[in-house]
């Protein structure tokens, strides 16, 4: 991305506390109307960059930059963003339409104006016949979207999410996910939206950024990092990977050879690894097929199948491959696929090059 278009920058941006590193200095930048989801484990950062932003915590170097203006040293109250947290905060002595209409009333805005604001909201939220009620008369996925209204009300150029969907259960926070990127494809304002689910990043964002120990692992579309993770750490905790070990034994024409438990590799060259150096190949469960291979470029692989989980639509196949001194590997097949299959049966799996990430 290039930083120079983008209305909100970090630029060096790192935290301490207590002489303790917990953030190493990052650069982001965030384009208008975009969704950017900064996923990670517990402690990896992704919380103090959101805590930052909205200027409840102060960066301990580097700068904070919205629309050309150093905000680092900004109070909250003044940064034109709104913040959804985890637990909703609501006040529970007011009702729906007064929680969604307080941040108005501060401001100063009139009662006609934001009666007529907060009708507008609510009804953008799919409450607009929830107004006179209290929030303990709400489900959890209504209070979400009472705190989602109050987010978004007063009009705010940058919405964050702390994790708002954690206390949700399965089924609502999957219908949650769908209603948040609609509204925000409605609104056209930019989200920062934190969480450490895989799944909730792979379906609501357009950029991704993976933290790890705090620092930024890699930033890209959902598509990218999906299919092309840049290191080991991106390829365990984003989606489902084989990981599988080898030494490059010669390199020709931007193609590496590679000696691994699956044979010998061909890759492209991406990362113009010397012969001899340890690498790892990643390749997505999905991508492994259990037939011999249909044209000359796919690897066939003898294997013994070892177990076979059902998972409904999807079945995973475990395998051992006795050509790599019994190494295993998982394959995700339809279903459909497996019903033939049985514990102790070879076959040969077939692997595309095009499926197999090099990881240095």
């Amino acid at each position: 991305m290039n930083m120079t278009h983008a209305s909100l920058k970090l630029i060096g941006v790192s935290k301490k506390y207590n002489n303790v590193q917990v953030l190493q200095p990052v650069d982001l930048a965030f384009e208008d109307g975009e969704f950017i989801t900064i996923l990670g484990p517990s402690g990896s950062g992704k919380t103090t960059i959101l805590r930052m932003i909205g200027g409840f915590t102060a960066p301990s170097s580097g700068s904070i930059v919205f629309q050309g203006q150093d905000i680092s040293q900004l109070p909250a109250f003044r940064r034109p963003f709104n913040t959804v947290f985890q637990d909703y905060a609501l006040f529970p002595h007011m009702r729906v339409a007064q929680n969604v209409g307080y941040g108005l009333r501060v401001r100063g805005v009139g009662k006609t104006e934001t009666g007529r604001r907060v009708a507008e909201v609510l009804a953008i939220v799919g409450l607009g016949d929830k107004g006179h009620r209290f929030p303990s008369e709400l489900s959890g996925g209504q209070r979400q979207r009472v705190a989602l209204a109050r987010a978004i009300v007063c009009e705010p150029k940058v919405v964050l999410l702390d994790e708002p969907l954690a206390a949700l259960d399965a089924e609502l926070r999957r219908s949650m996910q769908d209603f948040l990127k609609d509204l925000q494809r409605r609104i056209k304002t930019t989200f920062v939206f934190i969480t450490h689910d895989q799944h909730e990043a792979i379906s609501m964002a357009d950029r991704i950024v993976v933290m790890n120990h705090g620092r930024v692992e890699q930033i890209g579309t959902p598509r990218e990092i999906y299919h092309r993770p840049n290191s080991e750490f991106v390829a365990r905790f984003f989606g489902d990977n084989n990981l599988i070990p080898g030494t490059v034994d010669s390199r020709s024409d931007g193609q590496l050879v590679v000696e691994s438990p699956l044979g010998r590799i061909s890759v492209p060259d991406r990362l113009l690894i010397s012969t001899g150096s340890k690498v790892t190949l990643a390749v997505r469960p999905e991508h492994i097929r259990l037939r011999p291979g249909q044209s000359e470029r796919e690897y066939s692989v003898p294997t013994e199948i070892r177990s076979v989980n059902f998972f409904g639509a999807t079945s995973q196949v475990a395998l051992t491959i006795p050509q790599g001194g019994d190494f295993s590997i998982r394959a995700s097949l339809p279903t459909v696929e497996c019903a033939t299959l049985a514990v102790g049966g070879r076959l040969s799996m077939a692997i595309s090059p095009d499926d197999i990430t090099l990881l240095h």
